[in-house]
């Protein structure tokens, strides 16, 4: 970024990573030829421009939806293709394309005209698909796989692909599992010709709701306030011990709720927080793992939640602002779980803060509070009734305002230009992922896979079975793929499970987008802790497995919600309170046998009751929770005699 906060000796900064820096950054420019400048110009134009696209209709009101999303997919396209390759030519990096790139802007090209000029025919002949329209999907869905494969990796595209496999083979499967087949055309038209398939839900949610708050977070960035939510919390809590472990975990709430992906969470919040935490003396691994985990749940934090909170409330059919109100005692209850880990192991290993408190920094630094306001007059915009895209948008107005208060922050056309592209770029991954999403919930829909899994499932008769297996499912499937994929196939899959078994839609939709967004810190394969392990040069297994310590709270709370919606306000304010506060001693609770320290290291024995009583607290009733109480104060009032007793206070 152009500007720098500092923190005491501690410089906090956000590295700019657009491309159109590149174009005017003097150093970079003049090493750059002819080509590479008009390569990252054209580039740079089609981010600009879909960002401008999705502000213009943000506030001035959307087309029709076939027609947004088809112009909203082409500006996507035409980007993944576009976007410069990168290698390295002796001292400087070369940008290039190569000519299958061409190729595939050109087949793009084609398919955009098509839809452009030919629109209202297509839209008037759904159900009766044209020879042109076979063509166009012939050329539009291998575009977008290939554009997955290349952003988002092999995993997505297997499952799209597998999906198409039972399309064509479903007749031959078993009775349970089979459906009579269907004539190309048909498929055709629900894939290209309706709302039903690539131009459905999941990329008419991405189109309307989610890049306008990716934009928005873009606009935090290059404003400052994301480098100011670091600089805060380092302030707040720099001075304690483990102080910039617990910055770790509260800066990447604040950014992660507005980022929405966890492994670009981890990198842009990780460079700063893991050497640090490492110089205080966390292992590579743990500082790691707090990472990884503090930046996953930054997805479950309203008041943004990433890109999956806009599609359970398209899904639900409930208001945004209640999927906030719902979302929110249980994403406290994560972070609450991470910090109560980070504590008991910060004592356990008697880590020392970094500096002593100083009043002149934290003035500072609360001078600057006002950065911190457009997070909450997004809330209040959501909560008066305003649409989701133009309370981002006035936000993000918010933010531009709010950069001239300080001259280190302000917002001037190169740096709104950055926002721009940053945006666009940044809703890559989440708008493929959404028009593959597409795809798979076009196939279900027409095949009814996912009502015949969900009479299989259903004769067990057992919801902690179908919750299970929806489980394995979702976190399987989040090991390799960002939460908005992982969160619609499974959806699309198993909510009519969950819905047959006597489960809220609601419930299930937020149980399934947790444990897709947990992925990406299950072991073996977690992209989070896979970043964070790169950056803090720990081993990848170690730090997943500890990433997953430290949010195993989070695990447990989705199973929590299901069995008592109390602490999701659909019972009032009181039985939430009580759900939560049984809740959040459990945690501790579960901290302790976890992390294996209370008053001195626990034996297994110990460990295991502590983790036992956790699960009580947590659990499904009042009963439950008084008898998680009696052996959890049981064990501690035993530890506390022990420790006295080495001590010599207490004589045995």
């Amino acid at each position: 970024m152009d500007n720098k906060l500092t923190e005491g000796n501690i410089n906090i900064t956000i590295e700019d990573t657009t491309l159109f820096q590149k174009l005017f950054d003097k150093e970079t420019k003049l090493s750059l030829s002819t080509k590479e400048k008009l390569i990252i110009l054209f580039y740079c134009i089609l981010a600009i421009g879909l960002s401008v696209f999705q502000l213009y209709t943000a506030y001035n009101g959307l087309l029709e939806g076939w027609r947004q999303r088809s112009i909203f997919l082409m500006f996507v396209l035409f980007m993944a293709f576009g976007k410069p390759r990168v290698r390295e030519n002796g001292q400087r990096k070369e940008y290039y394309l190569l000519w299958h790139d061409y190729l595939l802007l050109g087949c793009t090209l084609v398919v955009s005209v098509y839809m452009y000029i030919d629109y209202w025919n297509i839209i008037l002949r759904a159900g009766r698909p044209a020879f042109n329209d076979y063509v166009a999907t012939v050329i539009l869905v291998p575009l977008i796989l290939i554009a997955v494969r290349r952003y988002i990796g092999w995993p997505l595209v297997l499952v799209t692909l597998s999906f198409f496999f039972y399309l064509y083979t479903g007749p031959y499967f078993p009775r349970a599992l089979s459906h009579p087949g269907f004539t190309f055309g048909r498929i055709v038209d629900v894939l290209f010709n309706t709302s039903a398939g690539i131009f459905g839900i999941p990329l008419g949610v991405a189109t309307t709701f989610i890049i306008i708050f990716i934009i928005f977070g873009a606009f935090l960035i290059h404003a400052g306030i994301g480098e100011y939510f670091i600089q805060f919390s380092y302030a707040m809590v720099g001075h304690m011990r483990g102080g910039p472990a617990k910055t770790a975990v509260i800066a990447s709430a604040l950014l992660g709720t507005v980022h929405g992906s966890g492994p670009g969470n981890v990198a842009t919040t990780g460079s700063f927080t893991i050497p640090l935490m490492k110089s205080v003396g966390y292992s590579s691994v743990f500082a790691g793992a707090v990472e990884a985990a503090a930046s996953t749940g930054g997805i479950l934090l309203p008041p943004v939640m990433g890109a999956a909170a806009f599609l359970i409330a398209e899904y639900v059919g409930v208001s945004y602002y209640e999927i906030i109100k719902y979302a929110a005692l249980p994403a406290i209850l994560y972070f609450f779980g991470v910090y109560a880990s980070l504590e008991i192991r910060t004592i356990k290993e008697n880590i020392q803060p970094l500096q002593s408190f100083s009043f002149t920094e934290a003035k500072r630094v609360l001078k600057q509070l006002y950065l911190l306001i457009p997070l909450p007059l997004l809330i209040y915009f959501l909560s008066t009734g305003i649409s989701p895209m133009r309370s981002a948008f006035f936000a993000i107005i918010v933010v531009f305002l709010i950069s001239f208060i300080n001259k280190s922050h302000r917002m001037g056309g190169w740096k709104i230009l950055k926002a721009l592209e940053q945006g666009a770029t940044s809703s890559l991954t989440v708008a493929l992922s959404c028009a593959t999403g597409g795809i798979i919930v076009g196939i279900a829909s027409i095949t009814g896979i996912g009502l015949k899994i969900a009479r299989v499932v259903a004769l067990s008769n057992n919801d902690l079975i179908a919750l299970f297996i929806a489980m394995v499912a979702c976190m399987i499937l989040g090991l390799g793929m960002p939460v908005t994929p992982a969160y619609v196939v499974i959806a699309s899959l198993t909510v009519p499970t969950l819905r047959g078994l006597g489960i809220e839609p609601i419930v299930g939709h937020l149980f399934i987008f947790y444990y897709a967004a947990l992925g990406a810190i299950t072991p073996p394969v977690g992209l989070s802790f896979y970043t964070a392990a790169s950056i803090s040069g720990g081993d990848y297994m170690k730090t997943g497995l500890a990433g997953f310590k430290l949010a195993l709270a989070g695990f447990l709370v989705p199973f929590m919600f299901v069995q008592n919606d109390a602490i999701l306000f659909m019972q009032g304010a009181g039985p939430a309170l009580l759900a939560f506060l049984s809740a959040a001693f459990g945690i501790i609770i579960l901290a302790i046998g976890v992390q294996g320290w209370f008053l001195g290291d626990l034996n297994v024995i110990e460990r295991t009751l502590f983790i036992f009583a956790s699960v009580l607290l947590i659990g499904f009733g009042i009963y439950t929770d008084l008898a998680g109480l009696a052996l959890s104060v049981s064990v501690c009032v035993y530890r506390y005699i022990i420790f006295k007793r080495k001590k010599g206070d207490i004589s045995p």
